[in-house]
């Protein structure tokens, strides 16, 4: 998701590759709408999944957005990860 190859992700899913770590490879690398675009081919059930340390997807797109101060209040990404946010709390 770093390089921006997100075919390889969508490959990596068909293959039976662990949802959550996709998913949560998209917001670690601030994909927003690669994440959007992925949780519409995965079971709803993975949104409440938590990773070897406990952490939940809402967890890891708080901790990644919280690492960025190059966001400004209008922009699309932030608006993205606010409907990702939504998404996760409801």
């Amino acid at each position: 998701m770093e390089c921006g190859w997100g075919g390889i992700g969508y490959l990596l899913l068909s293959k039976n590759f662990q949802a959550f770590e996709a998913l949560a490879g998209c917001l670690k690398a601030h994909k927003y709408e690669s994440f959007l675009d992925m949780l519409n081919s995965v079971d709803k059930a993975i949104i409440n999944s938590v990773d070897s340390k406990g952490r939940t997807l809402l967890h890891i797109l708080l901790r990644h957005l919280g690492e960025r101060d190059d966001l400004l209040d209008d922009s699309p990404e932030l608006k993205r990860a606010f409907e990702i946010m939504d998404i996760l709390t409801s």
